[in-house]
């Protein structure tokens, strides 16, 4: 550091000035302290610390959490190969049709294991919100017409209930209809607004890296029985 102070100073006499320094080993949260300290003894107030070396949003949390004076992150490993999930596993299930009358039939697939059980019926999503935090979601049928409150069975743990009422607002909106695209993809800075929005409306306990609450999302109680009774119907046949 001493070294990078002197250059620093013979630098600034002919005009340039000290942008920051970058950390790459070691025990970032002390030696960021220290250098901090060193950094505005010596005038460079305005010199920023970068930190890299594997960090993820953990150990960011933690350097937080010990006082670390970092200003900058340099996160890229664990941004551009997803080291925890390297793939994503999706697959489409129809969870209703239409039959040659222009009629919709419920459709549901079973499975021994529970989540993997399929909702039937034409599916959306509401979001409750209380005092500005989200609070749940609740699966249910576009034919059944929520009123203002509404009872909701956890989606794992149907023993798990809860009623929800109030603001609300249905998250699915359709992207293609009848073949043609009806939406436009916002910009990255339209979409990176609205995530900062969207995890700032979630409790703190849900956004805990470390032993996070769970958020409740649940089928709306005339969806959960018609699921119910279609999963008895099945097992009979």
């Amino acid at each position: 550091m001493k070294k990078a102070i002197h250059a620093a100073k013979k630098l600034k006499g002919e005009g340039f000035e000290l942008e920051g320094v970058r950390l790459d080993s070691g025990n970032l949260a002390e030696l960021s302290i220290k250098i901090r300290k060193i950094l505005d003894e010596e005038g460079f107030l305005k010199a920023r610390i970068m930190a890299s070396n594997e960090l993820d949003e953990k150990l960011i949390s933690e350097l937080k959490k010990k006082g670390a004076k970092i200003t900058i992150w340099g996160v890229g490993t664990h941004l551009v190969t997803g080291r925890e999930q390297p793939a994503l596993d999706g697959i489409y299930k129809l969870s209703a049709v239409q039959n040659g009358k222009g009629e919709w039939v419920d459709k549901l697939k079973t499975s021994d294991q529970r989540a993997k059980t399929t909702h039937p019926g034409i599916l959306q999503v509401r979001r409750f919100i209380d005092e500005g935090k989200y609070v749940g979601d609740v699966i249910f049928d576009e034919r059944t017409k929520l009123g203002s409150s509404c009872m909701a069975f956890h989606c794992i743990d149907p023993d798990q209930k809860r009623e929800f009422k109030g603001k609300s607002r249905d998250l699915l909106i359709p992207v293609f209809k009848e073949g043609k695209e009806v939406y436009r993809s916002p910009t990255l800075e339209k979409i990176q607004e609205r995530t900062k929005k969207e995890l700032s409306s979630l409790s703190p306990s849900i956004l805990s890296l470390f032993d996070p609450e769970d958020y409740f999302v649940g089928l709306e109680s005339k969806l959960h029985e018609k699921k119910r009774l279609m999963i008895e119907a099945l097992e009979k046949a």
